[in-house]
């Protein structure tokens, strides 16, 4: 499922205003999904069932000497680098748009809508790859009796 990072997303009424031209000025952040969410939530930029998934692809790639998961695993984790880079770069637009947004300034604020609307569309996308590349693990699993917890 994909939470569309929204953990990133500002709270621009905590902020000082004194120090918005301050590069550095941090916005308070509306905060991560529910921990049951992400114990289990691959797609998810700050959990670790992405290295918990990961390693048991290992576990079950040498169990069965099977190089197609360690393809596979390799593929996951080029997901999971792509999910933190996309986190990163919306924490930045957030911090952008909120800038934006008490400026007024609507040219800028139509130009960062836009981008993170592509980035929360990216992100859906990976999350999909994630679930393909989970699915296709859980069939391996499956076709060779080894029982794992979905």
């Amino acid at each position: 499922m994909s939470c569309k990072l929204k953990h990133e997303k500002v709270q621009k009424n905590e902020v000082d205003l004194d120090r918005l031209e301050d590069q550095n000025v941090i916005f308070p952040r509306l905060g991560f999904c529910r921990k049951e969410d992400r114990n289990f939530r691959i797609g998810c930029a700050h959990t670790m069932a992405n290295n918990n998934f990961k390693n048991l692809c290992k576990q079950v790639s040498e169990l069965l000497n099977m190089p197609q998961l360690t393809q596979l695993r390799h593929e996951m984790d080029h997901l999971v680098t792509q999910i933190y880079i996309l986190d990163y770069k919306k924490g930045q637009l957030e911090k952008e748009l909120a800038i934006a947004e008490i400026k007024r300034d609507s040219c800028t604020l139509n130009s960062l809508s836009d981008e993170l609307s592509q980035v929360e569309a990216t992100h859906v996308g990976l999350i999909g790859g994630l679930e393909s590349k989970r699915k296709l693990f859980l069939e391996v699993c499956e076709s060779h009796k080894i029982v794992t917890r979905d």
